[in-house]
């Protein structure tokens, strides 16, 4: 099975052609072009077999390092040169010298066998033809001990960007060498900071147990995850990696450059795991072994908030155990707790309370029947119907069956476990909506107490539990502690869910609502801001959640109406009303915003222009199109003298008018 391909967001990478061998009388003696030579598979292949007759069975244990001092060094040594010299001489081996096409990104303090391994696999399966540039290769190790901090800065950082695509060796999957390595993490850092294609490969031995795993576990993909902390990389010298984190720190930051890693590898899991689970399917879609996989395929996407295709494949799980095993098997109760999971979340095709309660009970009368009262999995069927109780209002129905799970828990299971803290966290959740706010953080902090001894400070369910004790505190006044306690929640869930979850957007709202009640009302829109981005990329325009965020950014501007407001906030504050459907008041605060930008920019001002396409926006909306035509006329006059016909935002109007006028 092959591995996937992670990419950078944003823009796409530009198509690189294939590198061109370099011709037998070419000069390449300039150290520009040297530096960039990358080597083909076909001569890493005889490098291979050339060390396995060399170290024999050693050869699998040997590091990058080891390879370095015992190999190039001395082969290189009467010279001291880099090895790319001597390559260039050999006629033979300059067919297997070009422009280098992909940059290798790994490890030396891990075998070198499993870093040719996945390169040769990642030719193989992806870019047949590829050269790469290996640094054993084109850099002189002779004197790389003694070159600064600044040269090999500069050498990865302008590589990277010039050769356009970096293949990370990530090995093992479990606890990968190269997350622990302060120069990987640099290299991986100037690829997702340069939008450069960055490819995150396992070695082809490596795949199986990975998805074997998933089969098994898929807790341990949270845990890989969970254990990825750039500020805790190593380096050969203590000095360069003072220095690698002094550039992190001026560049993304540790907890952004967490946060987009993290971010590439939850693509990667995930692509794995949907690969995985569509070969399985061929191989036996309708068996026993199949559905326990789509089981872990689904918790997986479960916890990374793909709920959808989560129920997709508990859906495939659901129609193999009632067709096997029928109604009223443990395995089959099971599958029910989790589908209602999935439709109690929010978004576009969840929040379905009834149908959840619905499948809740269907577990819980085969659990009653089949495990007994006393079982753990019984106990996690009354916590989670007791959550749904608790979203629709009904307190006193959900600290009933909170209490029955909790009972349960202590019995089976003893205070110090991971379930019968998120029964503390979901009792104090009760108390909080009813509240009784000491009764509250009494529960909360019974739950941190046991989260911080199982799972950890770095851990998704850490983060829910500050989360919540700042709400607490938000709810009593003590504003300080509440952006405390938010900032620990939102630390923890950038790193391990993300920028582009509701559970990290949950956390900038809170924390937007504490700044906006502290009178800091430009913290509070930006934070509104960030939440805003992500329940319209993740739950859609029409969800209650992102009218909530509109809602709120619309309280925020209106609060600050008595301070002075420029033509900017007045045209943001009229796009909030528009959204929310009042487009009278849109169409009034981007009167205020035009009179503004007129009286200090004049009417000829790009943002003159786009505040009378805003205009003309809400007057097609209303069904004026008279007036509609009026504005978007007054629109295009600026942005042809602004930025010309060819511009996609003038194209945009033309377009517009064109519609309008029906030409």
């Amino acid at each position: 099975m092959g591995c996937c391909q992670s990419r950078t967001r944003g823009d796409p990478p530009k198509k690189r052609e294939p590198s061109p061998r370099i011709d037998a009388k070419a000069d390449l003696s300039a150290g520009s072009e040297r530096a960039l030579l990358g080597v083909s598979a076909a001569f890493l292949q005889a490098l291979e077999t050339q060390l396995r007759q060399q170290f024999g069975d050693e050869f699998d244990k040997l590091t990058t390092s080891e390879i370095c001092t015992r190999y190039v060094m001395p082969l290189t040594k009467a010279r001291a040169c880099a090895w790319v010299d001597l390559l260039l001489e050999d006629p033979a081996q300059r067919p297997h010298l070009a422009p280098a096409t992909v940059f290798v990104s790994h490890a030396w303090k891990y075998s070198f066998a499993t870093t040719l391994a996945t390169v040769l696999y990642h030719e193989r399966t992806e870019v047949p033809g590829a050269y790469y540039w290996l640094d054993l290769v084109p850099n002189n190790q002779h004197a790389a001990v003694d070159l600064p901090y600044e040269w090999w800065c500069n050498t990865f950082q302008e590589n990277i960007k010039e050769i356009g695509r970096v293949l990370l060796v990530m090995s093992p999957w479990r606890d990968p060498v190269p997350m622990t390595r302060a120069w990987c993490l640099f290299e991986m850092m100037h690829a997702l900071n340069g939008q450069v294609q960055l490819d995150i490969r396992l070695p082809e031995a490596e795949v199986d147990g990975f998805v074997d795993a998933l089969a098994e576990d898929s807790d341990a993909v949270m845990d890989m995850l969970v254990r990825v902390q750039a500020e805790k990389a190593e380096a050969f010298k203590a000095s360069d990696r003072a220095m690698i984190f002094q550039t992190v720190e001026a560049t993304l930051g540790f907890t952004e450059l967490n946060a987009r890693i993290k971010a590439e590898l939850r693509g990667w899991c995930l692509e794995q795991a949907l690969v995985a689970a569509r070969a399985r399917e061929v191989e036996d879609g309708e068996g026993a072994g199949f559905a326990s996989f789509c089981m872990q395929i689904g918790k997986v996407l479960r916890e990374f908030g793909e709920y959808e295709q989560a129920l997709e494949y508990y859906g495939k799980a659901l129609k193999i155990r009632l067709a096997t095993l029928g109604e009223a098997h443990p395995d089959t109760a099971t599958t029910y707790n989790n589908m209602a999971l999935c439709l109690q979340q929010p978004g576009p095709n969840q929040g379905q309370y009834e149908q959840a309660l619905e499948y809740y009970g269907k577990a819980l009368k085969i659990q009653l029947a089949t495990l007994g009262e006393a079982h753990p999995d019984t106990a996690t069927t009354y916590d989670n119907m007791a959550s749904v109780y608790d979203s629709q209002g009904q307190y006193e129905q959900a600290l009933e069956y909170y209490g029955k799970a909790l009972k349960i828990q202590l019995a089976a299971l003893g205070e110090a476990h991971p379930a019968t803290a998120t029964t503390y966290n979901n009792m104090a959740g009760v108390y909080y909506n009813q509240g009784q706010y000491e009764q509250a953080l009494e529960y909360y902090g019974k739950a941190l107490k046991i989260q911080l001894a199982t799972l950890g400070e770095e851990h998704p369910d850490t983060a829910t539990t500050y989360n919540n004790m700042a709400s607490v505190y938000e709810n009593q006044g003590q504003y300080e502690q509440a952006l405390e306690y938010y900032g620990k929640a939102l630390k923890i869930r950038l790193a391990t869910l993300g920028e582009a979850h509701p559970d990290t957007a949950t956390t900038f709202n809170n924390m937007a609502f504490v700044y906006y009640k502290q009178g800091q009302y430009e913290q509070a829109l930006e934070y509104y801001g960030k939440a805003l981005k992500i329940h319209l990329a993740t739950l859609g325009e029409a969800h209650p959640h992102t009218a909530t965020t509109y809602n709120n950014m619309a309280i925020v501007y209106k609060t600050r109406a008595s301070a002075p407001l420029t033509g900017t906030t007045f045209n943001n504050m009229a796009f909030v009303y528009y959204k929310q459907g009042q487009h009278e008041q849109a169409l009034e605060y981007y009167g205020k915003a035009l009179t503004i930008q007129l009286a200090t920019v004049g009417e000829a001002h790009p943002h003159t222009g786009i505040t009378y396409n805003n205009m003309a926006i809400v007057y097609k909306t209303q069904g004026q199109y008279e007036q509609a035509l009026e504005y978007y006329g007054k629109a295009l006059k600026i942005k042809l003298a602004t930025l010309g016909e060819a511009h996609p935002s003038t194209r945009r109007v033309q377009s517009e008018i064109c519609e309008l006028t029906g030409a």
